[in-house]
């Protein structure tokens, strides 16, 4: 397997923790002494208004730790409700500055960013969301694919999980034959 990286983290073969920061008073706080590996900032949550939110992100990886900037659509369970248009320039600013960021799957920001994530060689999170149940095995094996096809891209599968058969649907995915790691 290729090695993968979000910042200086390699991922693959060790399962990692991410760290979500969604109120911008602990946005700050974070030190080197921090228990993830990784720190996900939902902006979306704490708000583009924030004051000096990107020199808060800059600073957390500064001490070791990279960040994923999540500025997640309300249509796909997150709290931004402006255009994507009004999106887009906050995304690219995080992808050129930032170790990493989540864009999901159905946006229609996905492909140009992943194009600037590739000339930056850096990954990019596409993410696929379904906050009502887990798709079965061959639906959710196809959205894998789909984003596997995108040579830059970590997949992120994130579902409603109601019964063991769910999980085991979900474990079944993660053990499929891959050549990168993903977020199950």
């Amino acid at each position: 397997m290729k090695d993968y990286h979000i910042g200086r983290l390699t991922l693959g073969g060790v399962p990692r923790v991410v760290g979500t920061l969604s109120r911008p008073c602990v946005l700050h706080s974070v030190t080197g002494d921090c228990p993830c590996d990784v720190v996900e900032v939902r902006l979306d949550e704490i708000g583009i208004d924030t004051p000096r939110w990107m020199n808060d992100c800059q600073a957390i990886e500064t001490v070791g730790i990279p960040v994923v900037l999540t500025l997640r659509s309300d249509k796909e369970g997150g709290k931004w409700k402006e255009s994507d248009a009004k999106r887009e320039p906050v995304l690219s600013a995080a992808m050129d500055s930032l170790a990493c960021i989540d864009v999901e799957f159905t946006s229609v920001l996905r492909d140009q960013l992943c194009r600037q994530a590739q000339e930056l060689g850096k990954c990019i999170i596409v993410s696929y969301h379904n906050f009502t149940s887990t798709p079965d095995f061959s639906q959710l094996k196809d959205i894998l694919d789909n984003i596997l096809d995108i040579s830059c891209a970590i997949p992120k599968i994130s579902t409603m999980v109601t019964k063991d058969a769910d999980v085991d649907t979900l474990r079944r995915l993660l053990e499929t034959d891959r050549q990168r790691p993903v977020c199950i």
